[in-house]
């Protein structure tokens, strides 16, 4: 069964006045995918007040620079996101996914929720999340669904534990969540799904 790797990365307004943000998480995935030795399927997919296309690749033919494209400019809709996702995956061959959420503002979706069947769809991935919010001023995002690992950029620690999850992501290892880590990461996670970060 082919694997499936897919980077979701946001794309929001907030985000337009901080290029070093961005340019940190696209270093952390280019370097993290250049760690993957195997051939499997990778996507990049920008959200903003719209969801694009999945532009596709290999992990030979990666490129991080379609990543935060500005085709969706706006607010941060994870959520209608992950619907249009669990559409992708339904009529998707491979069922196997790891879904990689790359943001630095999290969900802003006040009026939208996750579908009950995207939630059946999405419970058969893995998730994880990708944050630097000590670039900007904003709590980092509360995501629907379970997560299996968190990851910070900025860190050599931080590329390391990414490199070892998705190398998880496409062999029959187990990714092993580490214990003190994850924790604190998880500490720092809040749910702003119900606040409006642009006020």
């Amino acid at each position: 069964m082919e694997k499936t790797i897919l980077f979701l990365c946001e794309c929001s307004q907030a985000l337009n006045h901080y290029p070093e943000a961005l340019d940190a998480m696209r270093v952390f995935i280019e370097e993290g995918v250049g760690a993957v030795e195997h051939d499997i399927r990778i996507g990049i997919l920008n959200y903003g007040n719209n969801a694009s296309g999945i532009d596709w690749f290999t992990s030979d033919t990666f490129s991080i620079n379609t990543a935060f494209g500005e085709s969706c400019l706006g607010a941060s809709n994870l959520y209608s996101t992950l619907n249009k996702v669990s559409e992708y995956i339904r009529n998707d061959e491979h069922q196997n996914w790891t879904i990689i959420i790359c943001t630095y503002c999290g969900p802003s979706d006040n009026e939208l929720i996750l579908s009950s069947e995207s939630k059946d769809i999405l419970l058969g991935c893995k998730f994880a999340v990708i944050y630097g919010n000590e670039l900007i001023k904003v709590p980092v995002l509360g995501v629907p669904i379970m997560l299996d690992a968190v990851f910070k950029t900025g860190s050599e620690t931080e590329l390391s534990r990414f490199n070892e999850f998705l190398i998880s992501s496409w062999s029959n290892r187990v990714y092993k969540s580490h214990d003190v880590e994850d924790s604190n990461h998880q500490s720092e996670i809040k749910d702003i799904s119900n606040i409006d970060i642009y006020s």
